[in-house]
């Protein structure tokens, strides 16, 4: 018997090394540990802090090899990690990728996943630090495949942002999510097996599958611009949770978060809404609701920070304030 013979292929693993150094190069794809010369780096911090965040695409995931989307896949991926060490104003550095799956094949879908992190991570000054394919047909069966990333970066522990630096009075700005990200789609694959038409025509003209797999935005480059204003005083990266669970992450104890119900909500969420009857706040709860990151800033620091988003082509919004507390919630919406 032979290591193929039970579904592991160590020719084709080396066939995706091959393709893997000739577009990332050969300096950290295959060694067994990867290097990052940090030297140069950290002369620009005082006193440098490591950051570090994992998380992945989740069941999204599977939609994306559905519909030959995987260079969307890998964009999600990427921002589903450096969006939150984002929050504390780290500058992206190294990013890590696993990919586990049944059976390790150059595919169109394979490939378009690695162009897809390359030009992703490219565009936001990251290296790709290494990785891991995994072939493992007993686990991930039936064409499964599970996608996870970790990154690391850096940020100096006197810019650092976070519930420390949050005051009562400060304002919540917000940025547009693309669509739903990559969150509650258990939920969202739920209603597309029991007959919700992906072909569903949006008032945009668009269907309803392109606009659930829009890729889950990058918000690198505004908050590290925003960073030079210091009237931001923290972030929130709208996951997992939604706006109910995420805004108070940011804040300290004593404070609230009120958010007024006055933006704009896609259409995406209307229709998931309707179709799993799902109330307004279990939304909340669940989704971003079309909202993607939110800045705590200084009050007096507001038309600045809204300027300094228009002018690099944002549409931010005001959604809410931090108060001092009203009984044990740490969120209200009005």
């Amino acid at each position: 018997m032979k290591y193929e013979d039970v579904g592991v292929s160590i020719e084709r693993g080396n066939e995706l090394v091959k393709f893997l150094r000739k577009m990332f190069g050969s300096r950290n794809i295959g060694p067994f540990a990867s290097l990052f010369p940090i030297k140069d780096v950290v002369k620009e911090y005082p006193s440098p802090l490591l950051v570090f965040s994992s998380d992945g695409v989740g069941t999204k995931a599977l939609l994306h090899k559905r519909y030959h989307t995987m260079r969307y896949a890998a964009q999600d991926l990427v921002a589903m990690n450096v969006n939150d060490i984002v929050t504390v104003g780290a500058k992206p550095l190294v990013f890590l990728d696993y990919v586990g799956i049944s059976r390790v094949d150059l595919t169109y879908d394979l490939k378009e996943f690695f162009v897809g992190l390359e030009e992703t991570l490219s565009s936001i000054g990251c290296v790709l630090g290494g990785g891991e394919t995994a072939e493992m047909p007993d686990i991930y069966n039936n064409g499964k495949f599970d996608l996870v990333g970790f990154v690391l970066g850096l940020v100096d522990k006197g810019k650092k942002l976070g519930p420390e630096r949050v005051k009562e009075g400060d304002v919540l700005i917000a940025l547009p999510s693309s669509g739903v990200h990559s969150n509650g789609f258990s939920l969202v694959r739920k209603l597309l097996d029991n007959g919700l038409d992906p072909m569903l025509k949006l008032k945009n003209g668009k269907d309803l599958i392109e606009v659930l797999l829009k890729p889950t935005r990058l918000y690198v480059r505004q908050t590290l611009h925003l960073l030079q204003t210091q009237y931001v005083h923290a972030a929130v990266h709208v996951t997992g949770g939604g706006l109910v669970e995420n805004p108070p992450r940011v804040i300290p104890e004593g404070m609230e978060i009120v958010i007024d119900r006055q933006w704009e909500i896609p259409e995406v969420f209307d229709i998931i809404k309707d179709a799993a009857e799902m109330n307004e706040m279990e939304m909340m709860k669940t989704f971003n609701m079309g909202i993607g990151f939110i800045y705590v800033v200084a009050s007096e620091g507001v038309s600045s920070v809204l300027r300094c988003l228009e002018e690099l082509g944002e549409e931010p919004f005001i959604i809410g304030e931090v108060k001092r507390a009203e009984g044990d919630h740490r969120i209200r919406f009005r």
